[in-house]
């Protein structure tokens, strides 16, 4: 009998990037001068503005202190992306 393995699959940040992508998350924000923005949003988004849909940690193979953050963000105004912390 096989032994199955419980363990999942960790992805890479490109990799969930993509996943997210083709799920709808196309805008890429980024935050200016403390508020959220994009390049195709015509104002900067408030916090009131924004949910933050889920979050996605990853850590660097070779040293534990590279770290990324993947935040799925959707906005009042029905816009989803992601943000990337570094």
């Amino acid at each position: 009998m096989k032994k199955q393995d419980a363990t999942e699959k960790m992805t890479t940040l490109s990799e969930q990037v993509d996943k997210v992508v083709s799920q709808g998350y196309k805008e890429n924000f980024r935050v200016v001068n403390g508020a959220l923005t994009s390049e195709k949003a015509s104002h900067p988004y408030k916090a009131h503005q924004v949910v933050i849909v889920n979050c996605y940690r990853f850590e660097g193979y070779s040293n534990r202190e590279y770290n990324s953050i993947l935040y799925l963000i959707e906005t009042q105004d029905g816009k989803k992306g992601t943000l990337v912390v570094s």
